[in-house]
C-alpha cells in the first residue's frame, strides 16, 4: 500500500494527497527558467518504489530544455532538500549554458 504526505512529510489520506496535489499553489515548491530551459521542484507528496523498497522521496526537480526534454532530475525527502537542489538544477544550467556560449557543447 502506498503511502501518502504533505510538504511536511505528515501522513495523510489519498484524497487529501488529491486535493492537494491539484492546488498548483501548493504543488509547486519553486520554478524558474535559465535560457530556455525550465528548471521545476515540485511536490509528489507520494512514496516511490524504487528497487524492491518503497522511498519516501516526496519532492522532485525536473530541468526541461526548449524541446519539453528532460536533461536532470533528482528527488528529495524533505523540502529544504528540495530548494537546494533546486538551486543544484540552476546551476547546473548555467554551467551547461556557459559551456554552450564558450564552444563546448557538453
Amino acid at each position: 500500500m502506498l503511502n501518502f504526505y504533505d510538504r511536511k512529510g505528515k501522513k495523510i489520506s489519498q484524497q487529501e494527497h488529491f486535493d492537494y496535489f491539484h492546488d498548483k499553489n501548493y504543488r509547486n515548491v519553486k520554478q524558474n527558467f535559465e535560457g530556455e530551459h525550465l528548471i521545476s521542484t515540485i511536490w509528489l507528496g507520494i512514496e516511490n518504489y524504487i528497487m524492491n523498497s518503497f522511498d519516501k522521496t516526496i519532492f522532485e526537480t525536473i530541468v526541461f530544455d526548449k524541446n519539453g526534454i528532460n536533461i536532470y532530475q533528482d528527488r528529495y525527502k524533505t523540502e529544504e532538500e528540495a530548494l537546494k537542489g533546486h538551486e543544484k538544477a540552476v546551476r547546473f544550467v548555467k554551467d551547461k549554458l556557459k559551456k554552450q556560449s564558450s564552444g563546448n557543447s557538453g
